[in-house]
């Protein structure tokens, strides 16, 4: 067995699980400030799947909010 704790942009694979579970009003189920600042969201468009913007997934996210990571928005001309 290993020790190791797989982390992927900045959030344990441990964190991911405890986040995808059913909200049933627990408070601790939510994202921290630090983790939407670094592209985390449960995204509309794909059922509120909690996704980074460098997930495949974010291509095809319609969430207004996060908007300053598209790669449009990211160039400055």
């Amino acid at each position: 067995m290993s020790d190791e704790t797989t982390v992927r942009h900045g959030m344990t694979d441990e964190r991911w699980e405890y986040l995808m579970q059913p909200f049933e009003g627990d408070e601790n189920v939510m994202l921290t400030a630090k983790e939407v600042d670094n592209g985390w969201h449960w995204c509309y468009s794909w059922d509120s799947l909690l996704i980074h913007v460098e997930d495949v997934e974010f291509e095809h996210c319609k969430c207004d909010f996060m908007k300053r990571f598209r790669k449009e928005n990211t160039n400055e001309n």
